[in-house]
C-alpha cells in the first residue's frame, strides 16, 4: 500500500473513536438543581432517599408536598405530628447534634437560612449537600412548599399545596379589613417570645406583610415612639415557628 493511503487510513482511524475504541458517555442528567436563598446552586444527580429537615417549621411543609424525611431538628415545644413519629430527632433545631446528622448519611439537608449557615462547611466536608430555605414570607413560604415537592419527587403535588397555600393567605388578607384597624405581631419560638416590630416590608414575616397590605395600623409604632397604647390591637397575630399545635399553645 502506498504510504500516501497508510497516512490517511491512519488518520480515519484517529477520528472515528480511536480505533475501536468506545466513546466516553456523557454524564447523566441531573436529577434536580435550583438556588438556594443564599443564592448557592445545588445540583442533585439523583433523586435523594434520604432527606433531613433541620427545623420543625419544615416538618408541616415536607408533609403538605407529599414528601417524607429520616430526620428531623426539634424545638421543646415541639408535639410531634404522626408522620413524624419513628424519625430520627436530631435535638433542638438551634442545637443540632452534628455527629448524629452525619451518622445518618443523608444526600440532603434542608436548613434554614440564618440558623444554619454555620452547618454548612462541617456538611460540605461530608460531601451532604445542604439547601438553605428563609420562610419569611408568603412567596418564600411557597416557593419552599415547590422545592421540597421537586426534591421529594411530588412535583405536581408540591405545586398543587402551593397554590392553595397562597390562595388561603390571600383569602384570609381578604377578610381583614384594609384600614382604620390596629395590629400586632408576636413572634413565637421554643425559647423567645416578643414583639415583632420589623419595618423592612422586603424582609418581614407575612403576618406582618398581611398588616402592610390591608394598611392596618401597627400598635407598636406608638411604643416605639413612647406613647402609650391608646387601644388594644383589633388583631393580634402569631408567627410560631414550629408546628402548628405548639403555635395554638403559644397563642
Amino acid at each position: 500500500m502506498k504510504p500516501f493511503l497508510i497516512g490517511l487510513l491512519a488518520g480515519l482511524c484517529l477520528l472515528s473513536a480511536g480505533c475501536g475504541k468506545e466513546a466516553t458517555p456523557p454524564p447523566p442528567a441531573a436529577f434536580y438543581s435550583l438556588h438556594d436563598t443564599m443564592g448557592k446552586e445545588i445540583v442533585l444527580t439523583k433523586k435523594p432517599e434520604k432527606i433531613v429537615l433541620l427545623s420543625p417549621a419544615f416538618l408541616n411543609i415536607m408533609h403538605a408536598a407529599g414528601g417524607d424525611f429520616v430526620a428531623y431538628g426539634s424545638s421543646p415545644s415541639l408535639d410531634a405530628p404522626d408522620y413524624a413519629k419513628g424519625k430520627v430527632n436530631l435535638g433542638y433545631s438551634y442545637q443540632i447534634n452534628m455527629e448524629k446528622l452525619i451518622g445518618e448519611k443523608p444526600d440532603l439537608v434542608i436548613g434554614l437560612k440564618g440558623l444554619h449557615n454555620p452547618l454548612a462547611s462541617s456538611l460540605e466536608a461530608n460531601h451532604i449537600p445542604l439547601v438553605l430555605l428563609s420562610i419569611s414570607t408568603k412567596d418564600e413560604v411557597a416557593q419552599a412548599i415547590e422545592i421540597m415537592g421537586d426534591v421529594s419527587g411530588h412535583t405536581e403535588e408540591g405545586a398543587k399545596a402551593s397554590k392553595e397555600f397562597q390562595k388561603e393567605i390571600d383569602a384570609l388578607s381578604q377578610k381583614v379589613p384594609d384600614k382604620g384597624m390596629t395590629c400586632a405581631v408576636i413572634f413565637g419560638a421554643a425559647h423567645e417570645r416578643r414583639n415583632d416590630c420589623d419595618r423592612d416590608r422586603k424582609n418581614s414575616p407575612f403576618p406582618k406583610c398581611l398588616c402592610q397590605r390591608r394598611r392596618l395600623r401597627d400598635a407598636h409604632d406608638a411604643l416605639q415612639h413612647g406613647r402609650p397604647y391608646e387601644e388594644g390591637p383589633g388583631y393580634p397575630l402569631l408567627d410560631h415557628h414550629g408546628h402548628t399545635r405548639a403555635g395554638e399553645k403559644s397563642l
